[in-house]
């Protein structure tokens, strides 16, 4: 898949993401999240899983594509290490939630979803960043 095909795949996501309303779940507030926090170096991001402590359901928030400017490039560096360790703990993901995409922070929920499911879950504003 080339570089450009990957990036009209990603924006037609994100797209679609914005137009799938999350439901209304019952919710338990005695329960309290993991969450783990992941820097990226490269994008100044910080990335979470955050898991249900009563399953094996976990959300990622703020996925990240790396971008190589002066290469011209996109990797999932970032992406590949959080799916890496969905795997090892052994979670299912439910959702992929953005609140930080804009020009220099590019997500990677497509490619996340690509390989693990999940919804993907931003809010209809990011029209106005984006």
């Amino acid at each position: 898949m080339t570089d450009q095909s990957r990036i009209d795949t990603h924006n037609q996501k994100m797209a679609d993401a914005i137009a799938t309303p999350i439901a209304n779940y019952p919710v338990d507030m005695s329960i309290k999240p993991e969450v783990q926090g992941f820097y990226d170096e490269a994008t100044a991001t910080i990335s979470y899983i955050v898991k249900d402590p009563t399953s094996n359901a976990a959300a990622i928030i703020d996925s990240v594509m790396d971008i190589d400017y002066a290469a011209g490039r996109i990797t999932f560096d970032h992406a590949d290490m959080l799916i890496d360790e969905i795997r090892k703990q052994g979670l299912k993901l439910e959702w992929i939630i953005e609140t930080h995409a804009h020009a220099d922070h590019l997500s990677a929920a497509p490619y996340i979803q690509e390989k693990l499911g999940g919804k993907i879950g931003i809010g209809e504003n990011i029209r106005i960043v984006q």
